[in-house]
């Protein structure tokens, strides 16, 4: 059986092997042993790439060199999964008849892929490169080449093999490079050129888009612009929910009763310590909460904050705290799945 020849690869060959992962761990065990000149010849660094807010309007998160790049330097490999096209349709799974009605609806995943728009597969990165957004002619320092395959799967497969062919690997076997085309700083935004025919649907899209309801749409960060007092209650916002920021390091420890927001401040060592460990992640303490009160004494909230991360089967979200007298700052749009 097929599951049976997947738990085979699993289990070690022989007796030699068995002990070399009791030694060293499963996961070191199964990576080749190469020394420090192979490394020099084929590695390429991870770590090139930090995640942060991109400077970019309305484009949420992006790349950042993580250290200065020259010019034809690799930034990062970028693994592609290689998907067919039609698996990206809602509404005509793949495999449906040929006569099965069809519609327009997409996987939003679709917008992070890559491809010919007449081709049937579509390559769709697996790491952190997929931050890096379009920055057109004038702003891209980085661009797109063929890898020497995945990491860790040997020769990958020819890129020159029949669609029928490529269907029967299902693992990722490709890879792009992501190349400096010009000197990077330390902090940069890395940013590809997506092409004029991206661009231009791009375009397209921003400016003929509505809301369902008819409504035209605002970015949350826009929201957060415009909106200085906030409505009570649920449902005020059609298109956005909202974030409360909690104190560094919390977690979804559910405490009863409210406490009153006390502005915890933390030293310039936690500060120092924060920013080592997540850098300029601003996202990372807001929690999804509701407004149940508005203080007119002093312009502040009384906020239920719930589970970011639902432990009940439902995806239901618990009460982790109320908090009174919660600062509009620490409150933040945004949008709705």
């Amino acid at each position: 059986r097929d599951d049976a020849a997947v738990l085979r690869q699993l289990l070690p060959r022989n007796l030699q092997e068995a002990l070399k992962i009791a030694e060293v761990g499963s996961a070191r065990a199964a990576l080749d042993d190469r020394g420090l000149e192979w490394l020099q010849q084929h590695g390429k660094c991870l770590d090139n790439i930090r995640e942060g807010t991109s400077t970019l309007p309305q484009a949420g998160r992006g790349a950042f060199a993580a250290r200065p790049l020259a010019a034809g330097a690799v930034i990062t490999p970028m693994p592609v999964v290689h998907l067919l096209r039609e698996f990206f349709d809602v509404t005509r799974p793949a495999g449906a008849p040929p006569d099965a009605p069809t519609g327009h609806a997409q996987q939003l995943l679709l917008n992070y892929c890559f491809g010919h728009r007449h081709a049937g597969w579509l390559f769709c990165p697996t790491t952190a490169a997929v931050l890096l957004n379009h920055g057109g002619k004038a702003r891209a320092n980085a661009e797109l080449r063929w890898g020497e395959g995945a990491p860790g799967t040997g020769d990958g497969f020819a890129r020159t093999e029949a669609l029928e062919a490529l269907g029967r690997h299902n693992a990722t076997r490709l890879s792009f490079d992501v190349v400096a085309t010009r000197a990077i700083a330390a902090g940069e935004e890395l940013l590809l050129d997506y092409g004029e025919e991206w661009e231009a649907a791009w375009q397209a899209h921003v400016d003929g888009w509505q809301s369902g309801d008819g409504g035209w749409y605002l970015s949350g960060p826009a929201m957060d612009a415009r909106v200085d007092t906030l409505s009570v209650g649920g449902g005020k916002y059609p298109h956005h929910t909202l974030r409360c920021r909690r104190p560094p390091l919390s977690d979804d420890t559910i405490h009863r009763g409210a406490a009153r927001y006390n502005g915890t401040v933390h030293g310039p060592a936690d500060a120092e310590l924060l920013h080592k460990l997540y850098g300029d992640n601003q996202f990372r303490w807001w929690w999804p909460c509701i407004l149940t009160k508005f203080h007119d004494d002093d312009a502040t909230y009384t906020v239920v904050i719930f589970e970011k991360f639902p432990a009940h089967p439902s995806g239901m979200r618990q009460v982790v705290t109320t908090v009174t007298h919660f600062p509009r700052e620490h409150i933040r749009f945004v949008d709705r799945p």
